[in-house]
């Protein structure tokens, strides 16, 4: 394993992923504040950065963690249903450590409750570790030639 290109594919999930992921809700409710027109653009701008500063919060240890295991398969992660698995498991990951820092499993057993974490963390991290891991099999893999690499073991058969 290329230490430096791991390395590098760690900082970018860490560095990325949260505000690609805060962007699910960033731009929706920024076009609601600007459709409006009860607010000046400039609250928007500022929901906007709000809610990338905030996704560090939530969501900094559980990106660096699916970066670590992206960096695993990096040459994998030129094809996007690979990316998509890495994006499964970015959930995987976020839910994992939301229940394990803010409560126990039991407050996510209901339906209710369960569709509320799947919609505010599930979605955007789904969408943000698709994402980097789509972008790091680009950036990281470039000097290989990122079609080259064949597919032995395919993340997701």
């Amino acid at each position: 394993m290329d230490w430096d290109k791991a390395a590098g594919v760690v900082f970018l999930f860490g560095a990325a992923g949260p505000p690609i992921g805060s962007a699910v809700f960033g731009i929706p409710i920024a076009m609601v504040i600007l459709v409006s027109g009860e607010e000046s653009p400039l609250a928007a701008l500022v929901v906007i950065l709000f809610l990338v500063v905030a996704s560090y919060f939530i969501g900094f240890v559980p990106a660096c963690v699916t970066g670590i295991l992206a960096a695993i398969y990096r040459e994998y992660l030129s094809r996007w249903r690979n990316c998509l698995c890495v994006g499964v498991l970015a959930v995987v990951v976020e839910i994992t450590f939301l229940i394990a820092t803010l409560g126990s499993p039991s407050d996510f057993l209901d339906l209710d409750g369960l569709v509320a974490v799947l919609w505010l963390f599930g979605l955007p991290s789904l969408l943000s570790g698709t994402v980097t891991a789509r972008i790091c099999g680009h950036v990281f893999n470039e000097s290989e030639g990122s079609g080259s690499v064949t597919d032995p073991l395919d993340l997701c058969p």
